[in-house]
């Protein structure tokens, strides 16, 4: 659980947030693999989005290459 202070005047309360998670728990080495985990998720993320666009560019170049391919072969009959 977090915490945070509200100041009131001179005396200052420590208030508990609600459904916070308490960073200062974890050792540091634990935050970095989270973190080196998250990063590799948004890399794996990008890849395939990567690979998604580039499949969806090849279908769409056959096409058209399959278009000129026949507009040639009517122009050399």
């Amino acid at each position: 659980m977090g915490s945070k202070y509200i100041k009131a005047g001179n005396v200052v309360y420590n208030a508990v947030k609600p459904l916070a998670q308490d960073l200062g728990a974890k050792s540091v080495k634990k935050m970095k693999e989270l973190a080196s985990k998250a990063k590799l998720e948004a890399a794996k993320f990008d890849l395939s989005q990567a690979k998604a666009n580039l499949v969806k560019t090849f279908k769409e170049s056959d096409k058209v290459l399959d278009k000129l391919k026949t507009t040639v072969k009517r122009r050399n009959r």
